[in-house]
């Protein structure tokens, strides 16, 4: 069993090491094979998981006890180690605390490159297992350790690559905690970098998450913790810009009208709440402004389409609760934040007539 185990451990740390495009990890049950890789997507057969797991925690202990920690071999040895524990448990602190320590020791972070490799594999081990909080701790400690010393707008970067990737995490595992979490800290992370030299960086990563989360919401109607993330979004959002320059970012008449002319029979009650919500943003994006017109029609427009995003995922939850698959606390506090919202929209157009 451990020699078994050690040459599957071996493997994988080859095809790790050959191949740094790697992007998915699972499962497999191909016959006569350990582990594959094909076109960056890495598989290891069933029966080979518990020989390979057993044999790498049991080699993290050994190098930990270790005492000669600074030299080449024994770093080289648990950064592979290591990974491969995380790659196949993805819930052991252990390994993660000590690649940690193993990036610090190391000065593995001289660069920019070097931050994105090591949440490239973080992203990596997240395909087989999304729901990682200790994964999710990671990427927030490279974060953050990266933005100490970093340039403003390799900071802005980095925090709009990392709520895209988020996202596509979160489409992996449906009401995924701990992924809604990260992404609002994100945004509070894009709104403590914005200066008055660095706003328009700040403004296009808000209208950017807007713009995904607005597809992923009518997609996904029953993901609470997207609902609740987008109140907050546009409680940010509106806290902050003047509500018109949202309408003056978006443009999607054209994808609209499109939708529209070739929208499918719906007869499932659950589609059909999902087509209703889809539509009500898409319509309310949709609403382009005229620039010959005043700042004022142009606040107007931007209040209209808030709200009516408001509505629509409020609308949703209203139906969910009837269906008995929304409790009334949630819906209570959905209302509750946007009330916040609709009170800082109100501000801004009396202000503005």
């Amino acid at each position: 069993m451990c020699d078994r185990g050690d040459h599957i451990v071996q493997e994988l740390i080859q095809l790790l090491d050959s191949d740094p495009l790697i992007d998915e990890f699972g499962i497999t049950i191909l016959d006569g094979v350990d582990t594959v890789l094909e076109e960056h997507k890495l598989g290891m057969h069933l029966q080979a998981y518990l020989p390979a797991i057993a044999h790498a925690s049991e080699r993290l202990m050994e190098l930990r006890a270790l005492r000669d920690k600074t030299a080449a071999g024994w770093q080289k040895e648990m950064d592979s180690v290591s990974k491969v524990v995380c790659l196949l448990s993805g819930f052991c602190y252990t390994s993660w605390n000590e690649r940690k320590r193993l990036l610090l020791t190391s000065h593995r972070f001289k660069s920019y490159k070097d931050v994105q490799r090591e949440l490239h594999f973080s992203s990596l081990c997240q395909t087989k297992h999304p729901k990682s909080e200790f994964t999710w701790g990671h990427r927030r400690w490279l974060v953050s350790l990266f933005q100490e010393n970093a340039k403003k707008e390799q900071v802005f970067e980095l925090l709009d690559k990392e709520l895209e990737v988020s996202l596509a995490i979160a489409k992996l595992y449906e009401k995924n905690y701990y992924c809604w979490s990260y992404r609002e800290w994100l945004l509070d992370r894009v709104r403590s970098h914005i200066t008055s030299t660095s706003v328009e960086l700040g403004k296009t990563i808000l209208l950017k998450d807007i713009r995904r989360l607005t597809d992923f919401a009518s997609s996904n109607p029953s993901d609470c913790g997207a609902s609740f993330y987008f109140c907050r979004l546009l409680l940010k959002y509106a806290a902050m810009y003047k509500p018109h320059e949202l309408c003056e970012q978006h443009s999607l008449r054209s994808e609209t009208q499109s939708s529209q002319q070739e929208q499918p029979n719906v007869d499932d009650s659950t589609s059909q709440d999902a087509l209703i919500n889809s539509n009500s943003v898409s319509q309310a994006l949709a609403g382009d402004v005229d620039n010959n017109e005043s700042g004022t029609r142009d606040a107007c427009e931007g209040c209209i389409l808030l709200n009516s995003t408001l509505d629509a995922v409020l609308g949703k939850w209203r139906r969910l609760e009837v269906a008995g698959s929304a409790t009334t606390s949630t819906h209570k506090t959905l209302q509750e934040l946007a009330t916040k919202i609709r009170t800082v929209l109100q501000k801004e157009h009396d202000e503005l007539l």
